[in-house]
């Protein structure tokens, strides 16, 4: 949250063009244009002469800083857009019987705070978005993140239960071993006393 408002309180001090500044489309138009005409002479969409004075104009209201900025702005939502808080669960049914309500209860938790996270993520992209069409504007970004912990908790519910089920398992997997061991010196002691094996 601190970076996004560090990026949002910035401006890109320029030499803005009147009428790109009020048409945030059309700014974002010429500004893409101007990169594609830059070694050219001829704009690429009504093929007239492009005048040297306007691209100096144009040069200077996409400024170093302006494009900087832009830039940073752009980063940043690509790095939140990419934050994917989704988590492959194992299905409840896989787990012992005695812990599947303490799964589905910390499962639910987890995709209550999944929804929540979501939708601060896509807030935050749209504050840095509404920025880019408004450089010049000091903005802030007041998203509340005081939920965020709940995540880390609803995901370690999971995981020990997790941590409980396997517990558990090991612990039937050595019953039954022990079972097993139990079984086989009981049928190997009456195979001794039934045929004798000591007399003999």
């Amino acid at each position: 949250m601190r970076e996004v408002n560090h990026l949002l309180s910035q401006t890109a001090s320029n030499r803005a063009i009147e009428n790109l500044k009020r048409d945030k489309d059309l700014e974002s138009w010429v500004r893409q244009g101007l990169k594609l005409h830059e070694d050219s002479k001829i704009c690429g969409f009504c093929e007239s002469p492009l005048k040297d004075d306007r691209m100096v104009a144009l040069r200077g209201h996409f400024s170093e800083a302006y494009e900087s900025l832009m830039q940073d702005l752009e980063r940043k939502a690509e790095d939140i857009r990419s934050i994917d808080f989704n988590l492959e669960l194992p299905d409840d049914t896989r787990f012992m019987p005695d812990k599947r309500q303490s799964v589905t209860e910390a499962k639910r938790k987890l995709g209550t705070w999944q929804d929540w996270a979501n939708k601060m993520r896509d807030k935050a992209i749209e504050a840095l978005e509404k920025k880019q069409k408004a450089l010049e504007n000091q903005a802030i970004w007041d998203g509340d993140l005081s939920r965020a912990i709940e995540g880390r908790e609803a995901v370690d519910a999971v995981n020990s239960a997790i941590r409980e089920h396997n517990r558990m398992l090991a612990d039937m997997e050595q019953t039954k071993a022990d079972a097993k061991s139990t079984l086989e010196k009981h049928y190997a002691a009456l195979h001794f006393q039934e045929n004798e094996i000591e007399k003999k």
